[in-house]
């Protein structure tokens, strides 16, 4: 039953992940990214917590928990800079929140990224999703993303004709975690940017799934179809959140056919290079129209984004060993904010206070670098580092020959990228994957090391 139960939050997590959207109280739940897989998550918790089942299972990664714990070390030590720079917190035009109750909240929300992606290992481990269990992990991925992408489709249609694929009474369930008001198609999530970077983790997963562990020509086909239909919705959807990263994973991607042929020229190569041109040209008139239908350029949004996240380098600059404390971003953004960009009406509401919610630097190591310091975001980009090492290492000891390892690899880029963009302590795309990627680590590790010592005891027994 309690497996079942599994199963059920996994396909629920599967098809929520790119919902960034929660219905009845949106405002009061941006603190946790008002993703609701994040609840999903809280269920399968509450439910290791009663059967005192948690700690049990765990792949103990030496290491990596080691970091984490010091990462986990430093934020806790935070506090002290937010009660010795308190008075200048209350003086900020900001004040929604107080300065302690807006760091416990982001404390928790940090504690949260480290409980799920345990979580996240323990879901893996107990399904055998890299096992037995992945097979069936496969088709919920592959239903998942094609239920996504078919509502993509339906904002396209509705953009374009006012109509709709699915029901209006489907359609205004829909809109309870959407939101009121879309200019532009982008599925279940509110924004291009938010699905876009949906694509880039769950494509890679989808085309580069292991063919033998999945044992079945049609699944096969299916998940490789849904991915290459993922891959389009994320070009129609023109986010840079997805462009930039395709075209990183694609490079990478040749870095490994090269590796393991010498040459680029290869079947995959024309797919990237030859076919998304292709499609992008295809295409252009189609973004022109949607630039027609949704008003001006988004221009003032990307100068938005820039300011903020400069905004967090003044702030390291100033506070390089300590920060100025975590959430505390929105207190010190008027006087760390750029001159280029304040007569952005965006960055205008975040230096006078005129918002109801924290200011985001938009980047996850400046976030950290200015809220925690240098040194805790230097320790955050040694386990991302340490996490993309084993990858490379692994797929460089099988030749970049495996599929799932290099399908890994790549989701884990797309995974990350959006923490290049965003700084939601609780992103769980990258969460997941990192998780994934991590376990799988592990597995294939402890398969070397048995081969080996089957190796040795067969040739000491001669």
């Amino acid at each position: 039953m309690k497996k079942l139960f599994y199963w059920f939050a996994l396909a629920i997590a599967l098809l929520l992940l790119p919902v960034d959207g929660f219905p009845w109280g949106i405002d009061q739940l941006r603190e946790f990214g008002a993703r609701p897989v994040n609840f999903i998550l809280l269920f399968v918790f509450a439910l290791e917590i009663v059967s005192l089942d948690f700690g049990k299972g765990i792949w103990p990664d030496k290491r990596l928990i080691a970091l984490g714990k010091w990462l986990l070390v430093l934020f806790s030590l935070n506090l002290i800079v937010v009660v010795v720079d308190l008075p200048f917190s209350h003086d900020s035009p900001l004040a929604f929140r107080e300065p302690l109750t807006a760091w416990f909240f982001q404390y928790l929300m940090a504690l949260w990224m480290f409980m799920s992606f345990l979580l996240w290992i323990k879901i893996i481990s107990r399904l055998k999703l890299l096992g037995a269990g992945y097979r069936p992990f496969v088709a919920l991925l592959a239903v998942a993303a094609l239920v996504n992408v078919l509502l993509f489709g339906n904002d396209i249609v509705r953009l374009f004709t006012s109509g709709n694929l699915v029901s209006d009474s489907i359609g205004n369930v829909l809109e309870l975690f959407r939101g009121e008001y879309k200019l532009r198609p982008s599925g279940l999530s509110t924004e291009p940017s938010l699905f876009g970077a949906w694509v880039v983790f769950i494509w890679p997963l989808l085309i580069f799934h292991d063919r033998s562990r999945v044992s079945s020509a049609r699944l096969s086909y299916c998940a490789v179809s849904t991915g290459a239909l993922v891959i389009l919705a994320g070009i129609a959807s023109g986010a840079l959140t997805f462009i930039i990263p395709f075209i990183a994973q694609g490079a990478i991607y040749f870095a490994f056919r090269m590796r393991r042929q010498g040459g680029f020229i290869s079947k995959p190569f024309f797919f990237f290079v030859i076919a998304a041109p292709i499609a992008a040209f295809t295409l252009s008139p189609y973004f022109e129209r949607i630039d027609e239908l949704t008003g001006p350029s988004l221009d003032p949004s990307s100068m938005a984004r820039l300011g903020s996240t400069v905004d967090s380098l003044n702030a390291i600059v100033h506070n390089p060993m300590f920060g100025i404390g975590i959430g505390q971003f929105s207190y010190y953004y008027a006087q760390y904010a750029p001159n280029f960009a304040l007569d952005n009406p965006e960055v205008q509401l975040w230096a006078f206070g005129e918002t109801d919610y924290r200011a985001s630097t938009f980047n996850m190591i400046t976030r950290i670098g200015a809220e925690v310091g240098l040194p805790g975001a230097l320790l955050f980009c040694v386990i991302v580092f340490l996490i993309f090492s084993r990858l490379w290492a692994l797929a460089r000891s099988e030749r970049f020959s495996n599929s799932l390892t290099i399908g890994i690899f790549l989701a884990s880029i797309g995974g990350f990228a959006f923490w290049l963009t965003q700084d939601q302590f609780g992103y769980q795309p990258a969460i997941m994957v990192f998780a994934i990627s991590n376990y799988y680590w592990y597995t294939k590790r402890s398969e070397i090391w048995q081969q080996i010592r089957r190796a040795d005891r067969r040739l000491r027994s001669r």
